[in-house]
């Protein structure tokens, strides 16, 4: 089982397999609630910061790239934004 397949399970078929170890159970059951835990909360940042670059046009252009998705799109537009501030000096943009 490798680890992207241990953070899908819904239901805990871990700790049966490590029950004859009380450490190892232990340890095990921890070490899901942690990835549970942490995948929420990285969800949570990732929709906020997706609300707030989803009506700027870098990150629409982005998304059409074959290969660029939601993740990869929000760094490079920010990126994209900073260069083009820094290449053709104007207005400030302020978000």
């Amino acid at each position: 089982m490798q680890v992207n397949d241990v953070k899908r399970l819904k239901e805990d078929r871990i700790s049966p397999l490590l029950e004859s170890n009380e450490d190892l159970a232990l340890a095990g059951r921890v070490s899901k609630e942690t990835l549970d835990f942490l995948t929420r909360q990285i969800r949570g940042i990732e929709s906020a910061v997706e609300r707030k670059a989803q009506g700027k046009e870098p990150y629409r252009h982005l998304l059409t790239i074959p290969g660029i998705g939601k993740i990869l799109a929000l760094p490079r537009a920010r990126e994209t934004r900073r260069m083009a501030i820094n290449i053709w000096p104007g207005p400030r943009i302020t978000s």
